[in-house]
C-alpha cells in the first residue's frame, strides 16, 4: 500500500482456488471487473480463474504498522 498498489491480481488454478480465497483473502474477479483492465497486460493461462485482493480493505485502525518493526 505504501507503494500505492491498490490490488493484487493473479490467475489461480481451480484446484487451489479455495486456498487463495479462504486462506489469502483473494476473490474471483467478475467479468465486469476484468473489463475495467482491458488496457493492461495480464498473464492469463488457459483453465485459470482470475482473482484479486484489494489492498485498500486491509488497512484498519486495529492494524499494526509494518514500519519500525
Amino acid at each position: 500500500m505504501k507503494l500505492d498498489v491498490e490490488r493484487l491480481v493473479l490467475p489461480a488454478v481451480p484446484s487451489v482456488l479455495e486456498t487463495w480465497t479462504n486462506s489469502f483473502g483473494f476473490a474471483k474477479m467478475t467479468i465486469h471487473e476484468r473489463s475495467q483492465f482491458l488496457g493492461y497486460t495480464f498473464l492469463d493461462f488457459e483453465g485459470t480463474v482470475m482473482c484479486q485482493k484489494l489492498l485498500m480493505n486491509i488497512a484498519s485502525s486495529d492494524s499494526v504498522p509494518l514500519i519500525g518493526m
